[in-house]
Parts: C-alpha cells; structure tokens; sequence
C-alpha cells in the first residue's frame, strides 16, 4: 500500500503520527458530580466503549433516554467532556473536578470579536485577550482557554448556549450559555457548569482538560488554527458534528442566529495541517474527538443528506431538501483519508472509499457529458427531479479529482483512478470556456443555459487547483495541461 502524505503534509508525517505503543492512561483525570434541583443526583452508565486505540468513552444519564455527560479519555491522557442538558429539563448543575494541583492564581484568554458575520467566508476580525485572576471566575461566553497550575496546566471551554429546533433542517440560537464558573486550589482545579431548567431548547458544550499546557496563546501561528476554527462565530461543535451559520436568504426558514449541519469536516482538515506544523495538545484532542465523530456518523453509503432546503436551488431547480451536496460530502470523505494515513485510522480507512463506490453508481445518471469525459453535478437530489439539469461548478469537480486521487494513493483501486480520469477529461474537453477574459474562472457551467456563468471564490478554486496540480504529479509523473492552464490563469489574476 502506497503511504504518500497528503494535503502538504510529507515531510511532517512523522513528528505528527501518534506513537503506536502509547496506550490511554488507567488514572482517571477527572471526577464530576450532578446535582438536580439542588438535590444530589447519582448518573447511571448509559454506555461505555472505545474508538480504536484513540480514545475511550463513557456515557452517563439521569433519565435511560438522553446522555448528559460524556467522558472521552484520549491517547495522551487528555480529556474531552462533553455536557447537555436535555429538553423539558429541570435546573441543573455539573461539578467536574481535575486532579491537578495549582496555584490559585491563573490566566485566562478570551474570544472576542472585533464584528458579528453571519458568513463563514468573511474575514476573521477577532483575537484572544489575556486576563489575570484569582479564585472564582465566571467563564466569559464563547471558546475560553485557562492557563492555571504547575508547569501551566490548561482547560480549554466551549460553550455553545442553548438552541431550538426549528421544522426546516436547522437550529436556533435562543440564549448564552447559563453560566460556568471556574476555581483553581492548591490540590485541583473545579468547574462548575450551571444549566437553567429548559422547555423545548437544550444547552450543550464541551471541555478540554490536560495535565499539560494545551496551547501556547504567544505562538501566533498556533493561534491561526483557533481563529481560523472560529467556535463559537459562525460554527458549533456538537457531538454530532459541526454547525454552521447561516445568512438570511440561504435557506428555507432562516432567521437570525439559526444553523445548519455541515458534514464537510474542513475545519479538521484545517486543524490537521496546522497541527503538523505547530504541535499542540489541543488541535491533537479535537482532532481526535472530530475523527471520532465523522467516522460514526458518515453512513456507508459515504455521504450525509444535507436537510435544509436552499432558496435559491429551490427557485432555480425546485430543489428539495435530503440531497447530496458533492463538495461538503468530498471534503469529509477527505478528512477521513487524511486521518487513515496520518493515524493508521481503521474506520477512516473503511469510510474514506465508500463515497467513490457512490459516485460510481451515479455517474450514469447525474452528470453533464463532455466528450469522453464528464463533470458531476453539484447537487444530486433523491426525493424527486428537479426541473432543469443541475449545474456543475469547478470547485465541486476539484474537490472530486482530488478526493479519488487521494483514495487512489492510499488504496491503489485502479477504478478510483480511472473515474477520477473521466472527470479530468471533461476538464480538458471544457478548460478553455472556464477562462473569463480578465483572467479570473468561471464558477460553474450551467446545462440548462449552456453557459459558464456567476463569480468564481477568491481563493477556494486556486486552492483546489494546487492541490489538483501537485496529486496528478504524484499519481501519474507528469502535469497536467489543462489543470496547469487552468491553475496559471488563477494565479495570473490574482497576482499571486
């Protein structure tokens, strides 16, 4: 088997790949106690298990039907607890103790915000402030990290707030978080997690707790990851996976504060290369607990129904919802690659291909013909037909050459290759059309119209192209004329 590293990562493969004979540790770092109505409550094992060698995972429950607090103990000993405090709850407070001794005295760093975007693609206008305390501190809102104890010792919380479900595939947000409060002593650190009775909202978050420092706050470069993952902006980690913001006018039923299930996973992408490059135990811990998520809750058939309706497919197509959206489902199929080459990762390893075999199965019917090649269209929808053939963009059949050539390094599956090399046909057959006359591309070729037509992403498509340039290299020895065309015209206009 072919082990290339991926998405820049050769040289650095092996100062990040965990140590095989490292096991998780047998003492346990944390103990929490529940209390409900200001009355002590005992939570009952709901479940208990283990993700391969990574991390090992208790649930606990008050009710047999929702888990409220999770414990995940990782490889280096770290620990990741997961909280949630159910609807229809009565009020409810945590009490997570570390076994770690400090000092009383400690820093905490703060996520603020220079401005609010309800876009993910904006610009990152926001930094962490550092605060000097002792004592009690109520955790401010949003992601906070806390430097506290011998040899800086660290606690990492994310609160998301509470949330409702709303009809039309999304979350809202209704409320901050009820309020968590931190002390740090002599002999271990507390956290107490207070959360308000709730009707038909929840409130959940999760903590980061190591015996080591998790994050330098004065290395800038490490500090571009935690900007860049934006917790608590426009994305919340759940432990289904991550949420994303949404504009009004995206989709169907969106108002202000409201979010949708994005299985794309490029945040862990992100994390993973900044990692490599900047080791750190915090991007070590949610990566793994990331990994953990998108290996469960990929299905087999390789891809997440996206249940959200878009206004403006919807008025193009008459698109409805529970469709495939190829670029987040190529981008997680992606990460899971990544994770089975960079972490041996058996379960990213079986999930990475499964998207191929389905793409395989569609092309038949859901591809707009070129010659001896063909693009995918964007958007593949189960439930119905929509009105007009789908368009198909250039980044979406980036992402799909990269991804099958990416599969075909790692599992060496000549049908991978050759259906990547059918998607790079229609490429060569079209590449021409996509050059505006500024230089810039086009974003995507519309059938109906028979047209290459709207903006181009500033960035998105250069950097598919890279990555599509250098895997064809690695794949076949050679460039690629039309992906090098392609690539030079980006670059041209963007003056990079």
């Amino acid at each position: 088997m072919k082990r290339v590293a991926i998405f820049l990562l050769v040289v650095l493969l092996a100062g990040c790949t965990l140590a095989k004979g490292e096991s998780i540790v047998d003492e346990p770092l944390v103990s929490f106690s529940i209390s409900v109505d200001g009355t002590q409550t005992n939570p009952k094992i709901m479940s208990s298990g283990s993700f391969e060698r990574f991390i090992k995972e208790d649930s606990y429950t008050l009710d047999d039907l929702n888990k409220v607090v999770t414990v995940q103990t990782l490889l280096n000993g770290d620990v990741v607890f997961w909280f949630y405090q159910p609807q229809y709850s009565p009020k409810t407070k945590i009490l997570l103790s570390a076994n770690i001794e400090g000092p009383k005295c400690f820093i905490y760093w703060t996520h603020t915000y220079e401005s609010r975007s309800n876009y993910a693609g904006d610009p990152i206008k926001s930094e962490y402030v550092p605060s000097f305390s002792s004592g009690t501190i109520r955790v401010p809102e949003g992601p906070c990290l806390i430097d506290y104890g011998k040899d800086k010792r660290s606690i990492f919380i994310c609160s998301n707030g509470r949330y409702r479900k709303q009809d039309v595939g999304m979350i809202k947000r209704v409320a901050p978080p009820s309020g968590i409060f931190f002390s740090s002593g002599e002999n271990s650190m507390q956290l107490e997690i207070n959360l308000d009775k709730t009707s038909d909202e929840w409130e959940d978050g999760f903590v980061v707790i190591s015996k080591q420092l998790l994050h330098d706050m004065t290395n800038q470069r490490s500090n571009e990851a935690l900007l860049a993952s934006d917790l608590g902006r426009v994305k919340i980690l759940r432990q289904d996976g991550f949420w994303f913001i949404t504009q009004i006018g995206d989709y169907d039923g969106c108002v202000e504060d409201s979010f949708y299930p994005n299985p794309g996973f490029y945040t862990s992408n992100s994390i993973l290369k900044w990692y490599c490059q900047q080791k750190n135990r915090l991007l070590i811990d949610m990566l793994l607990t990331t990994m953990k998520i998108a290996v469960e809750t990929t299905p087999d058939v390789g891809y997440k129904k996206m249940p959200v309706i878009s206004e403006l497919f919807e008025s193009w197509y008459e698109l409805g919802s529970d469709y495939l959206d190829t670029r987040f489902s190529t981008d997680c199929s992606r990460f899971l690659i990544n994770c089975a080459q960079i972490f041996d990762c058996k379960g990213a390893f079986e999930k990475a291909s499964m998207l191929a075999k389905t793409y395989e199965r569609l092309a038949p019917g859901h591809t707009i013909k070129f010659g001896n090649g063909f693009l995918f269209e964007d958007y593949i929808w189960f439930e119905g037909t929509p009105k007009i053939q789908v368009h198909a963009s250039l980044n979406h059949t980036l992402c799909e050459i990269n991804y099958l050539l990416e599969l075909y390094l790692l599992n060496e599956d000549e049908s991978v290759k050759q259906l990547a090399l059918k998607l790079i046909a229609g490429l060569e057959e079209t590449c021409d059309n996509w050059i505006r006359d500024n230089g810039d591309l086009w974003y995507g070729y519309f059938p109906a119209w028979q047209k290459y037509d709207r903006e181009d992403y500033t960035d998105l498509t250069y950097n598919d192209l890279q990555d599509t340039s250098r895997l064809f290299w690695q794949v076949f020895g050679q460039k690629n004329w039309a992906i090098e065309k392609l690539l030079s015209s980006k670059k041209a206009y963007l003056g990079k």
